[in-house]
């Protein structure tokens, strides 16, 4: 168990970020501020079992998370490590409700600040599939303005945006208005016009496929929140005579 780990004294490294953290305020409690302070020196040698259960011990403990603290253990510890501990994480809770929005905010933060951010594999299917529909799951339904907007930029095909909204249509019911909105004006609609598009294009719209039925697939859930406003931004009433209904 976590609480019978035996570490060693301390680096100069790891006293700095101790430090920072404020870490020697930190009650002897079952909680993540005081898991990767007690471990600080040996995080980068955690495995996937140590990591889940970190996570657990916060999620039961329902206690705030520092997100400087959450950047530290999403940093320090070995990537492989991580993957697969939000993998089994993934498959232990089932519904991502149990987990306050507060949690969530957090853990997306830092998993999207110290791993995601700079990331430039969002054109594999096989890369955002494993972290939108799964690695990410628990967390997704508190996703930002901003973190919307960085991925309508990436540079992926429709393969990748359809894996990253079947990701995000999978927690639909378990977001706010705010966020599904946000999601469809932030992320799906200028993704879908796409920068450089004319009036009468749209990215991943084919000729032989009918109007709404692309509008069904590639919003999936968020198409009900579509007004005639968005349509409008979506393709000019004017150019709507060259898709089929």
């Amino acid at each position: 168990m976590l609480e019978d780990l035996q570490m060693p004294r301390k680096s100069p490294f790891a006293l700095v970020a101790s430090m920072s953290l404020g870490c020697n305020n930190v009650k002897i409690s079952a909680n993540l501020s005081y898991v990767v302070c007690d471990n600080m020196q040996n995080l980068s040698l955690v495995n996937r079992t140590f990591i889940v259960q970190a996570l657990e011990f916060s999620l039961r403990k329902r206690a705030n998370v520092s997100l400087n603290v959450a950047r530290v253990l999403v940093s320090q510890v070995d990537a492989e490590e991580l993957e697969a501990a939000l993998e089994e994480f993934n498959t232990k809770i089932v519904n991502s409700s149990l987990i306050s929005h507060n949690w969530k905010e957090v853990i997306l933060r830092a998993l999207w600040d110290e791993r995601l951010r700079n990331e430039d594999r969002f054109n594999e299917t096989e890369f955002v599939t494993a972290w939108f529909q799964r690695r990410l799951r628990l967390f997704i339904s508190a996703i930002s303005t901003d973190m919307l907007q960085c991925l309508h930029n990436e540079t992926m095909q429709c393969d990748q945006y359809q894996a990253i909204v079947k990701g995000l249509d999978a927690e639909f019911t378990k977001m706010s208005l705010s966020v599904q909105t946000d999601i469809l004006h932030s992320f799906q609609i200028p993704y879908l016009k796409g920068l450089d598009s004319d009036d009468s294009s749209l990215r991943c719209y084919s000729s032989n496929a009918s109007f709404s039925a692309f509008l069904e697939e590639s919003l999936q859930s968020f198409g009900d929140l579509l007004t005639l406003r968005d349509l409008e931004t979506l393709v000019p009433t004017s150019k709507l005579h060259k898709f089929k209904c």
